[in-house]
């Protein structure tokens, strides 16, 4: 591991080669508020607030900083606290950037309209994290999909001009039952009729769509599929000549594509809840689960008083003749909705004789776990937290060396190399398609994927930073050395 690249991108860290403190924090009493404006990971896009690094060692601030999660270290907290694939924030407005970075500390407000959306993500979440569910979803973007396609946007559906090919992949074998759901209209033309592939065999043939429906038409069908890529290909089979006069037309939109498994499993805060059941002491084994999700919400020890607070909001609930999964969604929804999660602060002990103030052992496991993860301390980081391990360079480098090992780093540098060379304004672009005919979104992803892994190497391979301008190796595959 090259600690000293790493060192140098991880401006929360505040560890200098000579084995300084970290986290050491001058805090200024009559300073303006402010947000910082430093680019950093967000396990991708990193921690933001946090003011800039100079030849001093420590790290100067005008005032404590507010941060609150954007949509990708929202999503990444949600998920990982309750162990599921979620996406909470999908629908939330994307977060304002800056140079590049969504995750500058002073543009991320909360208006009136994004406080209802977290209200409604919150109420929705406490309901969805203990349904049962299937073991495998399928949900395909059209546009992006679409894109460099002859066709055309509408919302999130997509308009098709002859054939759409949408590709997914399964993590393992599975059952799966599709639904297509297609609008359609026609002007002196026959009603547009599609074809259906799924890996090149045909699952509906030249199926009719009845135009100026409200609601889409949806169409099924099942298949066993093998874990692995896969390709449904959606044909508009008798689409009028473009050159036709105006008078004359038949338009076929896809609304969506999406799948599930047969299989049905239980969502992992259902499963433990169920077996507290089973203890010698239920009512012990639900608080403990319910203390331990805030703890992990908000990012350090519970104080006595908010300990308390859960507890009675469980027993309200229970009084007024809820079940036990009645109180632990209210639990779910007061944790997230509650600005411990929403916000990161900076919190520094006592001031030394100088003014100098290092940041509490908490502030620094979520500065890395942010910058790293892109989310919330894991249990092992919240202990050595609590340990005060964090002050101490040497363990501070182990827990590094152990995060950069977790999966849940390729968020790092997939986020933040698509940040910093701002690789998201390829999903923006579409080529000319007359002169670029062979351009699709396998060519689009692997032209974001080599920078991500020239990135990836020099954080791993131990290569100087200042070889990342001029490289001189890139990583292609068959598709991207032709061009």
């Amino acid at each position: 591991m090259h600690y000293k690249l790493l060192l140098s991108l991880i401006l929360i860290l505040e560890v200098s080669c000579s084995g300084s403190r970290p986290g050491r924090v001058s805090f200024q009493k009559n300073g303006a508020t402010g947000g910082g404006n430093n680019p950093g990971g967000n396990g991708g896009s990193g921690d933001q607030g946090d003011g800039g690094l100079s030849n001093d060692p420590t790290l100067k601030l005008d005032s404590p900083v507010v941060h609150r999660l954007n949509r990708t270290e929202y999503n990444n907290a949600i998920s990982d606290l309750f162990d599921m694939p979620l996406n909470p924030a999908k629908e939330f407005p994307e977060d304002p950037k800056t140079h590049g970075f969504d995750n500058i500390a002073e543009n991320l407000s909360i208006t009136t309209s994004l406080a209802d959306q977290l209200n409604q993500a919150s109420e929705k979440l406490a309901k969805d994290i203990l349904n049962e569910h299937p073991r495998t979803s399928v949900a395909i973007d059209l546009v992006s999909q679409g894109t460099s396609r002859s066709g055309t946007a509408m919302g999130q559906s997509w308009d098709i001009v002859g054939t759409l090919p949408l590709k997914f992949s399964l993590s393992q074998d599975e059952e799966i039952s599709f639904e297509l759901g297609f609008q359609a209209s026609a002007t002196n033309a026959p009603n547009p009729k599609t074809t259906v592939t799924l890996d090149g065999k045909e699952v509906i043939s030249n199926t009719q769509i009845k135009i100026a429906q409200a609601e889409p038409q949806i169409l099924t069908f099942k298949s066993t599929l093998g874990k692995g890529e896969h390709t449904i290909t959606v044909t508009f089979n008798d689409r009028v000549n473009p050159n036709a006069p105006q008078s004359i037309f038949n338009t076929l939109v896809l609304n969506f594509a999406r799948g599930s498994s047969k299989e049905i499993v239980q969502t992992p805060a259902a499963k433990n809840l169920a077996a507290c059941k089973t203890m010698p002491e239920p009512a012990k084994c639900q608080q403990e689960i319910y203390q331990t999700l805030a703890k992990r919400a908000w990012r350090r020890t519970l104080t006595a008083a908010e300990k308390t607070e859960l507890d009675t909001l469980w027993k309200t609930v229970i009084t007024a003749k809820g079940t036990d999964l009645d109180a632990f969604k209210a639990i779910v929804q007061a944790v997230t909705f509650s600005s411990k999660f929403l916000f990161r602060t900076v919190n520094a002990l006592e001031s030394d004789k100088d003014g100098i103030a290092y940041v509490d052992s908490n502030t620094m496991a979520s500065r890395m776990s942010f910058f790293l993860w892109g989310s919330i301390p894991d249990e092992e980081l919240l202990e050595a937290a609590e340990n005060n391990e964090l002050s101490d360079v040497t363990k501070l480098r182990a827990q590094i060396a152990r995060m950069l090992a977790d999966p849940k780093s390729k968020r790092f540098t997939n986020n933040f190399s698509t940040l910093w060379m701002k690789l998201y304004e390829l999903d923006k672009k579409v080529p000319d398609a007359k002169i670029f005919k062979d351009f699709d979104n396998e060519l689009r992803t692997a032209l974001s994927q080599e920078s991500q892994l020239v990135f990836n190497d020099f954080l791993t391979n131990g290569k100087p930073i200042t070889d990342l301008l001029t490289p001189g190796f890139t990583f292609a595959n068959d598709r991207l050395a032709k061009h």
